[in-house]
């Protein structure tokens, strides 16, 4: 038995904080969100990046892994492919962290689930955070497939314009929301100038024939 009540928690600590780092892949997440819900009564609080991640995690506090930067991105990644459809709570930290590793992960999430109105446009405002040239091939196919509906499209065109690859310009142009399409036209800008000019001409010359 412990002599004191303070003896007590540092063994209750030392079993608990063991017990949620372990890396046994029969740990189900329930189980560390027990574990952390049992150390929030013992006042306890993490001491190192490594602790915050597993703890935060076990508590799904995605906004804190978001603050924690870089240290928290592998684990965000881990968790967006978790379940049937991706968090996007997971997926909005991942935008806010910005770090490139998240790029390649989260094509592949828009690749999946672009058909699905949610999860494309959290996943292609995150890739527009991003910033990463590598996203606008995915992007531009999206745009191009007609899939995603109406809001898929206007995160998809922000995130485009974000971006600022000349790469998406012509297809930019071609977008029926306008005021979508002119803000990221705007943040992309001198280089749509001569595209601009040429698909007014050809309007112009339409408008003759017609």
């Amino acid at each position: 038995m412990c002599n004191t009540s303070s003896v007590c928690n540092r063994i209750v600590k030392g079993n608990l904080i063991s017990k949620i780092k372990s890396g046994r892949p029969d740990w189900f997440q329930r189980e560390r969100t027990s574990i952390a819900e049992a150390l929030d009564k013992l006042d306890w609080e993490p001491d190192t990046d490594e602790l915050r991640v597993i703890y935060f995690k076990a508590k799904y506090d995605w906004d804190s892994l978001a603050n924690l930067g870089r240290a928290a991105v592998e684990t965000l990644i881990e968790a967006s492919k978790e379940g049937d459809w991706p968090d996007e709570n997971v997926v909005e930290a991942l935008g806010k962290i910005g770090d490139a590793r998240a790029v390649e992960p989260l094509v592949e999430l828009l690749e999946k689930y672009r058909g699905q109105q949610s999860s494309c446009k959290c996943v292609a405002k995150a890739l527009g955070e991003i910033g990463d040239g590598r996203a606008v091939d995915a992007l531009l196919d999206a745009l191009k497939s007609g899939e995603p509906d109406s809001f898929g499209i206007e995160a998809i065109t922000l995130a485009l314009g974000k971006i600022g690859d000349v790469r998406a310009i012509v297809p930019l142009i071609e977008v029926k929301d306008r005021k979508a399409k002119v803000e990221a036209l705007k943040n992309i800008g001198e280089p749509v100038v001569e595209p601009l000019i040429k698909a007014l001409e050809d309007n112009d010359e339409d408008d003759r024939d017609s």
